[in-house]
């Protein structure tokens, strides 16, 4: 990132960058472990799993649907 910011010229994008930070900020304080969310090498990291979790399936669509419609 330090090479990067000694361009003047380059552009981050920010939310990817604030996202990475939230979920190690998260990851420490919350768990006490160390996240790995700016190592793009790490095939595990907080951030990718917390991704996961949240990613739906067609399990989670249909327990939506029938808590959602049901009467």
């Amino acid at each position: 990132m330090d090479r990067k910011l000694s361009n003047k010229e380059t552009e981050f994008e920010l939310k990817s960058l604030f996202s990475k930070y939230s979920a190690q900020v998260v990851a420490v304080a919350g768990f006490g472990i160390d996240g790995y969310c700016f190592h793009d090498d790490k095939k595990v990291s907080f951030r990718k799993l917390g991704q996961a979790i949240f990613k739906p399936n067609e399990v989670q669509l249909c327990s939506f649907s029938y808590f959602s419609f049901r009467r």
